[in-house]
Formats: C-alpha cells, structure tokens, sequence
C-alpha cells in the first residue's frame, strides 16, 4: 500500500470515513487493525502524521484522524466530499484518471465478496447514498461488467455476480483491505 492516492483515500473515506464540519479534521474508521497499519503507512508516505484512537463503546474500531487544511479542501472541492454526513451527498467529482483508485478506496470501505451455493463468488457495495450507488454502477458499466444496482430497506447496492468479471474485477481494482484476501486467493488457485 506505499504507492496508495489521494483518490484511493477520498474513496476510502467517502465509505468509512467523514470530514468533520467546522474543523480540518480527516477521519477514516476500520475494524480491522492491519488494515488500520496500511492506510496510517499510506498517509505518512503521503505526507501525512496520522494519529489512530480505538473506540471500544463506539463498536470496536479503530479512528485514524489527520489534520490538514489542503487535503480537506482537496476533498471538497476536487472530489465533492461534503463536510459532515454523506448519506445525502451529490455523485463525487472524480477526474476519469483517478476512478479505478476511488472506486478501489470505495470498496475497501463498504464492499465485500459472498460465496454462493458454496461455489459461485459475488461481490458487493451497499450504501444509503443512491446518488453514490449510481455513480459506482455506472463507471462499472462503463468498465465493460454487468454490474446489477438494487434498492431495499433504504440502501442500494451493486452487485457483480458473473465469474469471469470477479477476476477481472480483482485485476482492476487493486485491494487492500485483509477481507479480500480469502477470494484473491481463491482466484489464484482457480488459475
């Protein structure tokens, strides 16, 4: 994760993440803590002093903050990251350069992968924002997948369900959360 972009952080804490109002205060939260060491590394290679706070009555996770007034105007103003709650958030603004490492921070931060009838894999991104869903559905048709977008219980999500895509999936968009780990190996041994 040493090569990781301000675009895969904006992705990232577009999922897991927030910008908090009135202040130049970046948080990003994960329940995992070696993957809470490779975003902290990815900040200071990025110029950045990260400073990591765990939550035991906020659910067991883990509060990685930075302060920087340029990185917070960054991701207002080149990626429409508003201050505050997302839910209701626009599409991002994302320059077509950078979608593959956003959509890749994205799901590190709210995707996951299923096993189906204990063969078939699906991947999966569910948020509250249809606007986000869409914008993920979209670039992911554009991409060439045959992604499915579904509204239930006031959330959206994308689905990614033909196996040859799940490959290609994982060959585009590099991961790096540890939960992806079982499928990426799983593929490997299927090749």
């Amino acid at each position: 994760m040493r090569n990781v972009s301000k675009a895969y952080l904006a992705g990232l804490i577009v999922g897991d993440g927030h910008i908090e109002v009135g202040t130049n205060r970046i948080v990003i939260t994960t329940s995992n803590a070696a993957y809470k060491q490779l975003v902290c590394d990815a900040l200071r290679n990025l110029g950045f002093s990260p400073r990591t706070v765990f939550d035991r009555i906020g659910g067991n996770t883990w509060k990685i903050s930075v302060y920087s007034k340029s990185f917070k105007n960054n991701l207002e103003r080149d990626y429409g990251i508003p201050s505050g709650d997302k839910t209701l958030m626009d599409a991002p603004r994302v320059p077509d350069a950078e979608i593959v490492e956003f959509i890749a921070g994205l799901y590190d931060a709210e995707g996951w992968f299923e096993l189906i009838h204990g063969k078939y894999f699906r991947i999966r991104f569910k948020v509250k924002s249809k606007a986000l869903a869409t914008f993920v559905f979209d670039k992911l048709c554009g991409f060439g997948f045959n992604a499915k977008m579904n509204e239930k219980d006031a959330c959206f999500s994308v689905d990614l369900n033909r196996q040859p895509e799940i490959a290609c999936f994982l060959h585009l968009f590099c991961l790096y959360h540890p939960r992806w780990a079982p499928l990426q190996l799983s593929l490997r041994q299927k090749a």
